[in-house]
C-alpha cells in the first residue's frame, strides 16, 4: 500500500505543476537529487544492518520510497545514468558513516557524521513534504 501511495502523491506532483506527466523539466532537472538519495539511504541501510544500529527498518522504508519516485520519473534512455550516480553517492555516504564510525581523529569523525547525517536530512525532507 505505501508504494502505492508513493506514486499517486508522485502523479499529483508532477500533474500540479502544469504539465504532461514528463520527465523533462522540473522532475527530469531532479533526477540526480533522488538517485543520489537513494544510493545514500542504501548505504546507511546497509551500515545499520551491519552494525546493529537501530532504524534500520525506517530507512529501508524511506529508500522504498525514494526508488519509488526516481523510478516513475526516470525516462528509459536515463536509467543507466542514474544507477551510475546512485552507485557514486552510496559509495560516497559509506566512506563517510565509515569514517564517522571508525576515525581514531575526533574532529574528523565528528565533521563525517554530520555531513552524513545533513545529506540524508535533505533526502527525508522531501519525503515528508
Amino acid at each position: 500500500m505505501g508504494n502505492l501511495k508513493t506514486l499517486l502523491c508522485v502523479c499529483m506532483c508532477l500533474t500540479s505543476v502544469g504539465g504532461p506527466l514528463r520527465a523533462d523539466g522540473f522532475f527530469g532537472e531532479r533526477l540526480p537529487f533522488f538517485a543520489e538519495c537513494v544510493g545514500r539511504l542504501s548505504a546507511q541501510m546497509e551500515f545499520q544492518w551491519l552494525m546493529g544500529l537501530p532504524d534500520a527498518d525506517r530507512t529501508e522504508a524511506q529508500r522504498a520510497a525514494t526508488l519509488d519516485i526516481l523510478q516513475a520519473i526516470t525516462p528509459p534512455d536515463q536509467r543507466r545514468a542514474m544507477l551510475h550516480v546512485r552507485i557514486s553517492a552510496k559509495r560516497a555516504q559509506w566512506s563517510l558513516l565509515t569514517v564517522a564510525q571508525f576515525d581514531t581523529e575526533p574532529e574528523r569523525s565528528v565533521a563525517a557524521e554530520r555531513r552524513a547525517t545533513k545529506l540524508l536530512q535533505g533526502c527525508t525532507a522531501v519525503l515528508l513534504s
